[in-house]
């Protein structure tokens, strides 16, 4: 049977119009069908007497042939014409089609087809009634598509069969036309090729042999950036265009416009997959080491270290400079299966050779109470440090220093051991640690040191004190500035004694030393803790606009780069401000038994659970689970998530109308924070509870604590009112919104626009944008007239 070529009715119309417009634009540089569909219109052209002609751009020509047509066009002028151009770049090409249709020579009959080489956005150039175009959704099959072109060539297939087929083709007729071919040779009907031999016949037959190791070098990734192909196939500078142009001509693999990456098709993403398997070791270990390369650059070291153990490169795993904060971030239980295991595989001259990275290792263990694997490891460090290495003086305290320290982390909640162990070291390290770095957090990202360390009820004066001189320890063991550690306990104790005013200060302050010296976790500790701020003064628009900017950075740094707390602290943000559908769905499984996280993480997530069914109402469900879970936190002497939990009981049971148990629980949400005075928790709630505390207030036992709720109720009412008259106050006397007076101020000091937007955590365009209101409002033209308004 004759093979033909399907073409649904959408194509069909399109390449049946493009004798009857004077350009067609075909914005579909990538797609498979491309090709097939303009051979099809040259067919049609060719059949109706037209005289065609195809151009292939090269580089440097491309405005050269349309000046070859219009010389063509002096000599010959008989009949009707079809250019083809192949290879157009930018919308000049518009422009120049343009400017040509008006030289004298121009017809009717002349017609030209422009084929992009790469996609271009639907904007004016498509509202031209002289312009027809072909998009890459005209050249794509739907399902009832593949189902008649099934049925054409005598094949019954069902609609979920074409599904499936769709899906994985992604609706391409050459992928479609293979299905095809492979079936007639299941039946013996005519001879058929395989998808390995067809890609390898039509894709890689014209590459040498350093392109066909290049373009394998991207299997495993289905979007790619230009810094990533860049490194995943090991180019020079100066062969970077050649590889661009190589990848740009790959039927397979499709420019993203929106979001700047390249993408590879199904089809082809599987192919590389099978191409990588049958290359030499040689050209595999290559691969291999450069996509290590990338996911090391990237801080995704679970995925390096594997590939890495995978090809035996053991000593290029021990020689990168770890941080144990970014190793911290990434480990999960598999993780640390997998290092235990690269322990026991690694040469041992290696290991004298790499000390540092078997003790961070060992501190990755103790973190994860894995303190006997942990203790293994740094016995054979210990022994490695006195016996091979002959260490003395010095060199020897400096190692027994470490010793002490990332003995030290298995004690972790016990603040009173965990400072002694900081202190220890302290004797013995004179210069800074090289286990512990600067972004490693004694909170593990969680902004609020009392998920961890707060115990017992009444001995929260106590923990400060010795959280603080925790923290300064910590800093001179490391050697980094403490500044912004120190400025964000301070905010913390003033946020939960109710002083906002005071502790949004302090949070700024902490936010700008962390950004001086690069400290990323604490700057992103301090943003959350501003974010929880602003929802007490009831600055709810100013804190939706401070939590875009923060996804912005998330966005920007990269998730490698954000500890999990990092994620949790979207989470509780997303929830206080309203927003529970943008919450990811990995949080709201059961973690605890997986042992993926440790026992802190889990107890935040099962109290943003709880804080998630709250918002949607879900009271019954609360009720159920919700003493569990409160038992469970306070049992393990995670005191400051049951305070959150047991409020949350209060909440569902008073919702549901049960008076006696609420009344019940919120003795004992007072009981456990009258001590220590912590009632902010009890804030946010307090309108709905006012019943319950009105009732509350005549029982002798807990009138004082009742008392002291509501004074901080009406403390924190009035900040918010005050916020208020301020910004009417300045709207009056500027008519500038409390936005745009802080940008004024700002400005008026002479700072430009992208100091105004780090200082302020906003945008530049933002600042931009508000800078254009406040001089029409001033009625002021320039920066020196606005420092003059204010002085």
């Amino acid at each position: 049977m004759e093979q033909q070529f399907y073409f649904n009715q959408r194509l069909q119309n399109a390449i049946d119009k493009i004798m009857e417009y004077p350009l067609t634009i075909v914005s579909a540089p990538f797609a498979f069908g491309k090709r097939i569909a303009i051979e099809e219109a040259i067919r049609k052209a060719k059949e109706q007497g037209v005289h065609v002609k195809w151009f292939q751009s090269q580089q440097g020509k491309n405005s050269k042939y349309i000046y070859d047509v219009i010389e063509e066009q002096k000599k010959k002028s008989d009949g009707k014409w079809l250019y083809i151009f192949d290879g157009c770049k930018g919308e000049e090409w518009i422009d120049e089609f343009q400017s040509m249709r008006w030289h004298k020579i121009w017809k009717e009959d002349i017609h030209c087809v422009c084929i992009m080489s790469s996609e271009i956005p639907m904007n004016r150039v498509y509202l031209s009634h002289w312009i027809h175009s072909i998009s890459k959704q005209d050249l794509e099959l739907k399902e009832r598509d593949i189902v008649k072109l099934y049925q054409l060539h005598g094949i019954k297939i069902t609609y979920r069969a074409a599904k499936l087929l769709y899906e994985y083709s992604g609706g391409w007729p050459g992928a479609i036309m293979l299905g095809i071919r492979e079936y007639y040779y299941q039946n013996k009907l005519v001879p058929g090729i395989g998808i390995d031999e067809l890609l390898e016949r039509e894709v890689f037959k014209n590459y040498d042999a350093v392109e066909k190791e290049a373009i394998t070098s991207l299997y495993g990734f289905k979007e790619l950036t230009m810094e990533q192909i860049i490194m995943l196939t090991g180019v020079k500078q100066e062969e970077r265009d050649k590889i661009v142009a190589l990848i740009e001509r790959n039927p397979f693999i499709s420019y993203d416009i929106i979001h700047g990456k390249y993408v590879v098709e199904d089809v082809f993403f599987h192919y590389l997959y099978r191409r990588i398997k049958k290359s030499s070791w040689l050209v595999q270990r290559k691969v291999e080491l450069r996509r290590a390369k990338w996911y090391e650059s990237q801080g995704q070291f679970q995925e390096s270290i594997m590939i890495y153990e995978q090809v035996k490169a053991y000593e290029l795993i021990c020689q990168y400079p770890y941080k144990l904060s970014e190793l911290y971030a990434c480990t999960n239980r598999t993780f640390l299966e997998q290092l235990w295991s690269l322990w026991k595989k690694i040469p041992y001259h290696i290991k004298c050779k790499y000390i540092r990275f078997f003790m961070l290792i060992a501190s990755l263990f103790f973190l994860w109470k894995e303190t006997r694997r942990g203790s293994l490891i740094l016995d054979e460090v210990e022994e490695i440090a006195e016996q091979i290495l002959g260490l003395s003086g010095d060199k020897k305290e400096e190692i027994q220093g470490e010793l002490c320290l990332i003995r030290g982390s298995k004690y972790d909640r016990d603040i009173d051991r965990v400072e002694d162990t900081y202190q220890i070291a302290l004797q013995f390290i004179k210069g800074s640690s090289m286990i512990y770095d600067e972004e490693f957090l004694l909170t593990e990202g969680i902004p609020c040191f009392l998920h961890k360390y707060y115990k017992k009820v009444g001995t929260l004066d106590s923990l400060i004190l010795k959280f603080r001189t925790c923290i300064n320890t910590f800093y001179e063991l490391t050697q980094y500035s403490n500044a912004g550690s120190s400025y964000l306990v301070e905010a913390e104790v003033e946020f939960l004694r109710g002083n906002l005013k005071e502790a949004k200060k302090l949070a700024y302050h902490g936010i700008q030393e962390a950004q001086k010296y690069g400290q990323t976790c604490i700057k992103m500790m301090g943003q959350f803790l501003l974010l929880d701020i602003f929802v007490y003064l009831g600055c709810y628009k100013t804190a939706e606009e401070y939590l875009a900017l923060l996804e912005e950075e998330k966005e920007k740094i990269g998730r490698s780069k954000f500890q999990l707390g990092a994620e949790l602290s979207f989470i509780h943000a997303y929830i206080r401000i309203g927003k529970v559908a943008k919450i990811p769905d990995w949080i709201w499984h059961d973690h605890s038994a997986s042992g993926q996280h440790s026992e802190l993480v889990n107890m935040y997530l099962n109290y943003c659970y709880l804080q998630q069914l709250l918002v949607k109402k879900e009271e019954e469900q609360i009720i159920e689970i919700g003493e569990h879970l409160f038992e469970q936190a306070y049992e393990k002497q995670f005191l400051w998530v049951a305070i959150q939990m047991k409020l949350i009981s209060v909440i569902a049971y008073h919702r549901v109308g049960n008076e006696k148990l609420a009344r019940e629980c919120l003795r004992n949400v007072l009981n456990l924070t009258s001590k220590d005075q912590i009632y902010m928790p009890i804030i946010q709630y307090y309108i709905e509870l006012l019943p319950l505390f009105q009732k509350l207030i005549h029982e002798e036992n807990y009138q004082m604590s009742v008392q002291q709720v509501m004074e901080l109720y009406q403390k924190l009412e009035n900040m918010k009112q005050q916020n208020k008259d301020e910004e009417k106050l300045n709207e009056a006397r500027y008519g500038l919104t409390k936005r745009e007076l802080e940008i004024a101020l700002l400005g008026a000091k002479r700072y430009r626009n992208h100091e105004i937007a780090k200082r302020l955590y906003i945008s530049e365009n933002t600042v931009k944008y508000n800078m254009k209101h406040i001089f029409q409002k001033l009625n002021i033209k320039s920066r020196l007239e606005l420092k003059k308004f204010f002085k």
